[in-house]
């Protein structure tokens, strides 16, 4: 071997033991910053450039592999691409083996592992992985807890850590015992709001468009104080108009506190942008509010949804209120029942909303109009217009044995929402006293009775309902309705 060989492997060797024994780092610096402000603006080609950029400027720093984990689910999570996922699960356990061969005295260490956990947890939900999500949420929730005992001041170990918190009080006891998961919504609600009220003061917290966001949804889903989760971006005082993942958010908010013109507005404001992760779920947000408006451009952009989403989730769904917008906008029964065929033949049954439009396709009845039209409307928050329609047919509608369940359940849900709780409660009990043990109409009766009673701040009263309401079995939105029962009881106990 001669000479200038010789050295030049002497070289190649020097750099190579020099790149393996640099000490790793974790810093959230400004670049990193940069690069997680294009990720959170699902700007993920230009996020992945300068990853890119940072691996080369910044070897050590272990942020990095933070950033790329967020690359990783922002795509899946949002596109439900099979290929891609089968493409990339493999990345996460690369990313924690090289945590675990660098590890650093830092409390950003075990938080950066946990995160990914947590990540691959949500992607596994999606593709309807749910035991691999429960092991990694197990897993996360055990990094989380030992970084709380050796940094008790690191704030940042809440933005996560809490919600595990909140939900692990929600399933069930046995579920709690087997996966050793401890916590209750007073410990996650006051680790939430800390990290909160830290973030809302210091406007350059790394994490603080996701504290928003978790917050908000902590506040309106699990603590039912739906005021204060809408007003929550205002007192952050964040800028969603780049934002398609918080203006998905705070849309959503609006439109389920009935606010469906805020809901249209938010999403109306929304920048388009030709470098973000197409979302297309926002289009179909937009033509579910447009037709609970009655707006003759719903259509449009449901059938944008439908055309362009090659993901599993709420395809029947968007069937379903094509169909509705058919039936109450056209009068078209014709064109109701192709939809709802099309409901059955496509998309696939794997989340509440799904299943119920496959349901009421199978069930191959078309609906009282008014009742449906009261039921659209409604979900816009559109509850005088709904009140109106429901008075000026109650006569025709109370005394047939067909409707009479239906119908006392909705005028009893508008009665509510005009905060006529004491005119309310006996449709909605008319209605439980009615309805068979499977019956939406019933288990939602008691929801609601148990929600109202509690407003009024007769906790006996609710937790009967809420209990109540856990008993029946209704074959559509079980999930849900028992998940808001069971935060129910927990408030009232």
């Amino acid at each position: 071997m001669n000479k200038s060989k010789s050295l030049f492997l002497l070289l190649i060797l020097f750099i190579n033991c020099h790149l393996f024994s640099a000490k790793a780092t974790i810093d959230y610096n400004s670049d990193v910053r940069q690069c997680y402000e294009l990720l959170t603006k699902l700007q993920l080609e230009d996020a992945s450039k300068k990853i890119t950029q940072l691996k080369k400027s910044q070897p050590t720093n272990l942020a990095i592999l933070h950033l790329e984990n967020y690359v990783d689910f922002f795509t899946l999570f949002i596109t439900e691409n099979d290929a891609e996922y089968a493409k990339r699960i493999n990345n996460k356990n690369a990313r924690l083996e090289k945590l675990d061969a660098n590890f650093v005295a830092d409390p950003y260490y075990n938080f950066i592992k946990a995160e990914i956990l947590l990540h691959w947890a949500l992607v596994h939900t999606k593709f309807d992985k749910k035991i691999k999500a429960g092991n990694e949420i197990y897993e996360a929730y055990k990094l989380l807890e030992a970084n709380k005992k050796l940094y008790p001041n690191f704030i940042d170990n809440n933005k996560s850590l809490s919600v595990i918190h909140i939900l692990a009080e929600s399933v069930p006891k046995w579920v709690r015992k087997l996966i050793g998961v401890k916590g209750s919504s007073t410990l996650g609600s006051n680790e939430i709001k800390l990290i909160a009220d830290y973030s809302i003061k210091n406007k350059n917290h790394f994490f603080r468009e996701e504290v928003a966001a978790i917050y908000s949804y902590v506040l309106y889903y699990q603590l039912n104080k739906k005021k204060e989760a809408v007003n929550t971006f205002e007192q952050f005082g964040i800028d969603i108009t780049d934002s398609p993942l918080l203006t998905f958010l705070k849309a959503s908010i609006y439109l389920r506190n009935g606010e469906n013109e805020n809901c249209l507005s938010t999403l109306n404001a929304l920048k388009s942008s030709a470098n973000s992760l197409p979302f297309y779920y926002l289009d179909f947000m937009k033509g579910r509010s447009l037709l609970f408006k009655q707006d003759v451009t719903a259509n449009r952009y449901l059938n944008s949804f439908i055309n362009n989403f090659k993901g599993k989730h709420f395809i029947k769904e968007a069937y379903q209120k094509l169909a509705w917008y058919e039936l109450t906008i056209n009068n078209n029964e014709n064109a109701y029942r192709d939809n709802l065929n099309n409901c059955k033949q496509k998309g696939f049954e794997l989340v509440d909303e799904d299943k119920q439009a496959l349901k009421e396709a199978k069930a191959n009845v078309v609906p009282n109009v008014t009742l449906l039209k009261s039921r659209v409307l409604f979900d816009g928050g559109y509850y005088q217009k709904v009140f109106d329609l429901l008075t000026k047919n109650e006569k025709q509608l109370a005394n047939n044995s067909i409707y009479k369940i239906e119908f006392n359940y909705r005028k009893g849900r508008v009665l509510q929402s005009l905060k006529k709780y004491n005119d309310a409660i006996p449709y909605l009990k008319t209605a439980v006293k009615n309805s068979a043990n499977s019956s939406y109409f019933g288990a939602n009766s008691s929801l609601q009775l148990g929600l109202i009673f509690e407003e009024l701040g007769d906790k006996k009263s609710a937790k009967i309902y809420y209990e109540k309401c856990l008993e029946m079995n209704p074959s559509e939105y079980k999930n849900s309705i028992h998940q808001k029962a069971k935060s129910g009881l927990i408030r009232v106990k």
